[in-house]
C-alpha cells in the first residue's frame, strides 16, 4: 500500500512539500543566474569602459606627440637654421622663380651655386640637412602612429612643401658626399614630392 496520505482537500501530503522546496530551489537557482547575468555585465561594462578610457589617453598622448613636434620648428635651433636658409636664398633673387616651375636639377644646381657662395659653405649645409631632418623625422613620428597626422599635416603641410621643392633636389645629390643615405627620403614621402614638385 501506499505511504502516501490524503488531506481532507483532496491533495496529497509529501507533495506540497516537494513543490514548496522545488519553487524554493528554482527560486535560488534564479537568482543565482541573474547574479552570474549581472557580474559577467559588470565584467563586460568594466572592459568597455577601460577600452574607451586607453584609447582617449592614447589619443591624447598622440596629440602630445605631435604637439612636440610641431613646436621644435619654433624653437631657436630650428628658427636660426630657417633664418640663415631664408637670408641665403633672398640674396640669391630666388623670387625670379616664383610662380615658375623648375626643374628639379635646375633646382639642385641652383641651390648648390647658392652653396658655393655662400659665406660658410659647411654652416649653409648643416642648415639644410638639420632643417630636412627635421621634416623627415615629422614623417616617422606619422609612420609610427606616435603623431597625428590630420594635425601634423595641417600645420606643416605648406611649409614643408616649400621647403622640399626648394631643398630637396639639392639634398639627394649632396647627401652622398656626407655620407647620409636616406636623407630627405621621408620628406618626400610627407609632401608627396614626386606629384607636388
Amino acid at each position: 500500500m501506499s505511504d502516501i496520505k490524503h488531506d481532507p482537500h483532496g491533495r496529497r501530503e509529501g507533495t506540497s512539500a516537494k513543490d514548496s522546496s522545488l519553487q524554493k530551489l528554482t527560486t535560488l537557482q534564479g537568482i543565482k543566474v541573474v547574479i552570474e547575468l549581472l557580474a559577467g555585465l559588470t565584467v563586460i561594462v568594466s572592459l568597455v569602459i577601460g577600452l574607451m578610457t586607453y584609447r582617449a589617453q592614447q589619443a591624447q598622448v598622440r596629440r602630445d606627440a605631435t604637439f612636440t613636434v610641431l613646436s621644435r620648428l619654433s624653437e631657436d635651433r630650428l628658427l636660426d637654421v630657417q633664418r640663415r636658409i631664408s637670408s641665403e636664398l633672398a640674396r640669391s633673387e630666388i623670387k625670379k622663380f616664383k610662380g615658375v616651375r623648375v626643374p628639379r636639377d635646375t633646382m639642385a644646381t641652383y641651390i648648390g651655386s647658392l652653396a658655393e657662395t655662400s659665406s660658410d659653405r659647411l654652416l649653409f649645409d648643416q642648415d639644410i640637412i638639420t632643417l630636412v631632418s627635421y621634416f623627415d623625422d615629422a614623417e616617422v613620428c606619422i609612420e609610427t602612429k606616435t603623431c597625428d597626422e590630420k594635425i601634423l599635416s595641417a600645420h606643416l603641410d605648406e611649409v614643408a612643401v616649400r621647403y622640399a621643392c626648394l631643398l630637396l633636389p639639392y639634398v639627394f645629390k649632396m647627401r652622398d658626399e656626407y655620407l647620409l643615405t636616406g636623407l630627405g627620403d621621408r620628406m618626400s614621402l610627407l609632401v608627396n614630392y614626386e606629384t607636388r614638385c
